[in-house]
């Protein structure tokens, strides 16, 4: 049998509305919220577990750009100034973004033949781009290309 329940009316609002519960009494309800608040006590400690793994999360961060900065320096001696070689292993960034790429913007989508497109686009803080393709009667995305910095 559905118990109505009036809700309790807050200063400088319009009387509280009575609320049918179906089978929830008040006294389950109230039970229910204590059970939330003691979730959400709990959780408390959540705070500075997320900042123990956010400090895992920097140090693996930097111990990775110091590889990484150790192989671009050994590749960039491998090819000549002026090179392709070089200039690709230039485009390699050696410092994080400071902040997530934008979403790339298409500039330019042209069909110059049947199952050919051509596009332009740019994302700011962007490095590399994976490019996917899906049909309309495709449910998934197929990649098509992958670290695209041209």
């Amino acid at each position: 049998m559905p118990t109505a329940v009036r809700a309790p009316q807050l200063p400088n609002t319009k009387p509280g509305l009575t609320l049918a519960v179906g089978g929830l009494s008040l006294a389950i309800f109230n039970d229910l919220i204590v059970a939330l608040r003691a979730k959400i006590e709990t959780c408390e400690g959540c705070d500075s577990e997320l900042t123990v793994r956010q400090g895992e999360l920097v140090r693996l961060t930097r111990a990775d750009g110091e590889f990484i900065s150790a192989v671009v320096a050994q590749g960039r001696a491998l090819f000549p100034e002026g090179s392709v070689g070089r200039d690709r292993i230039d485009t390699i960034p050696l410092v994080p973004s400071p902040q997530a790429p934008l979403v790339a913007e298409i500039s330019v989508a042209t069909s110059p033949a049947a199952g050919v497109v051509h596009l332009e686009f740019y994302a700011t803080y962007a490095t590399s781009f994976t490019i996917q393709s899906r049909l309309e009667s495709d449910v998934e995305f197929v990649t098509v290309a992958e670290d695209v910095t041209d």
